[in-house]
């Protein structure tokens, strides 16, 4: 048991590490091979499907594997996400009938919806394995596919200097690799009974959950989504390469946030509520500080060596990628005081929030954009994550300090704090 929980440990780190940070490493490959024009349309159309993606998976995998009472059989959880994936593709069409792309943009945005489409699916099948207590298998997979994925992308990218056929290759790997590992994997644990309205009862159920991150997706590229209608694609590519460290800042900061979910969520539990703020507080001020310590060091040598790893020069946005760098420490600050306002079972009222946040940050990238183009950007980017945090942060005091006013009396306060937020929740 122990060697599959290291098994376990190890290949779902580099399966979601690899997957994490595959977009990177495209990036470098289309600035090397095909120059900034492609860079830039194939950074939007990252972003883009990425929000995408949220309507794929639709976060149903975190209900699957907690289903301890096995409500709903594997095949309503496929079937729940063959749902919600038509979904994507659906979206995807519509939004390309509505901006009306030129053939290159059309064709990168469709194949990478394609191909993250069928990342999507697979995750199910993923899910099934994880709760069958296989999560060495689930990681596996993720970093074999990010792993063949990025190679033949290079080598197809390389003879060929066509990015169409660049994204068809990937695209081929995903389906690939589900059909001879992923299904063959799963097969036996599927049943063949299923009732469509469970797969509906499973969606409805991840609602929330989902509608917070996509929201939480828009958020964090709503500067790239407003660039591209004022600005050119290779306006579009610099930006999405200034901000790439801001991304691998705050994905690193998870990596600090996740060993202390279980602790967080035992104090909470347990009723030690000024433990358990103390915890957060404690989480936040490494994860500022560490940002802070990256911050200097990017302005040290971050621009020198973004110009190395693309092969661009991008010495006149130094300031620009400060802001980035900046505003990505609130970033992965957002990301623990949502795992702590979860933790307390606080999802609508951040999805309020978030809401309320999207439309701000959309009129304010508008205004900004249109008059500054990659500052107004940079500047959209760090103060919509500012303000996120701050009205997080605000409302998970106001309700947390219901519970540690009097340590004597902390469930008796815990119910004031409920009764005053039941109206707002």
């Amino acid at each position: 048991m122990k060697s599959n929980k290291n098994k376990d440990f190890i290949w779902n780190l580099l399966g979601l590490t690899i997957n994490s940070f595959n977009s990177f490493f495209f990036l470098i490959v289309v600035n090397r091979i095909n120059g900034s024009e492609s860079g830039g349309v194939f950074t939007y159309a990252y972003s883009l499907i990425c929000l995408f993606y949220m309507i794929g998976i639709f976060y149903t995998r975190t209900y699957q594997v907690s289903d301890t009472s096995n409500k709903y059989t594997n095949k309503e959880y496929i079937c729940s996400r063959a749902f919600s994936c038509t979904a994507m593709l659906l979206v995807t069409i519509i939004s390309l009938l509505i901006f009306r792309y030129d053939y290159f943009k059309t064709s990168i945005i469709i194949l990478l919806c394609l191909y993250r489409l069928i990342e999507a699916f697979a995750d199910v099948f993923l899910g099934i394995l994880q709760k069958e207590g296989f999560l060495y298998k689930a990681g596996f997979s993720l970093f074999v596919k990010g792993i063949v994925g990025l190679i033949v992308f290079i080598l197809v990218d390389y003879f060929t200097k066509n990015l169409i056929i660049s994204c068809v290759s990937i695209v081929l790997v995903n389906i690939i690799i589900f059909l001879i590992y992923d299904l063959h994997n799963t097969k036996k644990y599927i049943e063949k009974s299923y009732k469509l309205k469970n797969a509906f009862a499973i969606l409805k159920a991840s609602f929330p959950v989902f509608i917070f991150t996509f929201l939480n997706i828009y958020l964090v590229n709503a500067s790239k989504y407003i660039l591209d209608i004022f600005d050119s694609a290779s306006i579009q590519n610099i930006y999405g390469i200034i901000l790439m460290p801001g991304t691998v800042l705050s994905l690193c900061a998870q990596y600090i946030l996740n060993p202390y979910i279980v602790p967080l969520t035992n104090l909470y539990k347990d009723k030690k509520y000024k433990e358990y703020d103390k915890s957060i507080f404690k989480i936040i001020a490494i994860i500022f500080i560490l940002g802070i310590v990256c911050e200097f060091i990017v302005a040290i040598i971050g621009i020198s060596l973004l110009n190395l790893v693309y092969g661009i020069d991008l010495s006149a946005y130094k300031i620009e990628l400060l802001v980035i760098i900046f505003g990505s420490i609130f970033v992965a600050l957002i990301a623990v005081i949502s795992s702590g306002l979860t933790i307390i079972k606080k999802n609508y009222i951040q999805v309020y929030i978030y809401i309320a946040n999207c439309i701000l940050t959309t009129i304010i990238a508008v205004l900004l954009i249109n008059k500054f183009s990659i500052m107004g950007a940079s500047l959209t980017y760090a103060i919509s994550m500012i303000i996120q945090f701050c009205s997080s942060y605000l409302f998970y005091k106001n309700y947390i300090n219901g519970g540690t006013d009097n340590e004597g009396s902390n469930k008796k306060s815990i119910r004031r704090g409920k009764r005053k937020y039941r109206g707002a929740i």
